[in-house]
């Protein structure tokens, strides 16, 4: 008789416990707003560009920006950002737009297949630590960081990028 009693006050708790859960919801949802207004941020605004920063463009469209850095001292470093990445790629594509970023430090029209490279370790400069390059989901960056007090090496870096 006793497992009876329990039984049966287990399930009239438990019949008690889901009505309660099932109960209809105050209209909070549905009631007139407050009277704080509900506000919107515009984001399709630019970002303000520190006053540290130079900025430009070149005749054919390309944007740069120059900064100043203490660190790494004696040392300037070039990207060149490509606003393309995997996102273009069709399913029959996948991962040739990261391809693509490895084969170009590999020879191009004007420098040999480890020119690049040598030319770069020649300086002082280490594949990987100072030439690198990423490919993510909208953008593929090509980075160079140059000895600054190498002559001609600035030069060469930019023509590095752009072919």
């Amino acid at each position: 008789m006793p497992n009876k009693l329990v039984f049966t006050l287990f399930l009239m708790g438990a019949f008690l416990l889901c009505s309660g859960c099932s109960a209809p919801l105050s209209n909070t949802l549905t009631d007139k707003p407050s009277s704080m207004p509900l506000t919107t941020s515009d984001f399709s605004g630019a970002l303000p560009i520190s006053p540290r920063i130079i900025k430009g463009q070149l005749d054919n469209g390309i944007t740069y920006l120059i900064r100043q850095n203490k660190t790494p001292e004696k040392r300037a470093e070039i990207r060149l950002i490509v606003k393309a990445g995997s996102i273009l790629e069709d399913d029959n594509q996948q991962g040739f737009a990261h391809f693509v970023e490895h084969m170009a430090f590999n020879g191009t029209e004007d420098f040999d297949k480890q020119e690049i490279v040598e030319y770069v370790e020649s300086i002082g400069m280490k594949f990987g630590a100072h030439l690198n390059a990423y490919t993510s989901f909208d953008e593929t960056v090509y980075k160079l960081q140059i000895p600054s007090a190498e002559k001609g090496a600035l030069e060469k870096g930019v023509h590095i990028l752009e072919n």
